[in-house]
């Protein structure tokens, strides 16, 4: 919850929110099937002028990577998904940080969090 924004004596912003620290929570394999569960439900907020478009092309391009996902449909997306930005102790999973948010093709954020944070065996 936040409960406040002001203007630092520097021009910065400072947001107060409420302290969810006690949330962390353990991952184990029914957090990361809860977390996908959760991707999944946020993939269906409709997308608007607050969303970003076409970042996971442009950022593929840039480096030279093949966009294999072209023709998919596009859904709102976190596009950082990771275990740092995710409070599994609560019911559903809490995330934070929608600074990257935007749209991408279904499965995006959860294939990137499956790379990139689930421990595999061996």
């Amino acid at each position: 919850m936040c409960f406040g924004v002001v203007s630092l004596p520097d021009g910065a912003i400072g947001i107060c929110l409420e302290d969810v620290s006690a949330l962390a929570g353990e991952w184990t394999v029914e957090t990361y099937v809860r977390v996908a569960v959760t991707s999944a439900r946020m993939a269906r907020v409709p997308a608007g002028s607050w969303t970003g478009h076409g970042w996971l092309a442009a950022y593929c391009a840039r480096r030279g990577v093949p966009y294999a996902l072209r023709g998919l449909p596009d859904v709102v997306a976190h596009l950082d998904l990771s275990v740092k930005n995710v409070f599994a102790g609560s019911d559903p999973p809490a995330v934070i940080d929608w600074a990257y948010a935007g749209t991408a093709p279904v499965g995006t954020d959860v294939g990137g969090f499956t790379l990139g944070d689930v421990p595999l065996p061996g």
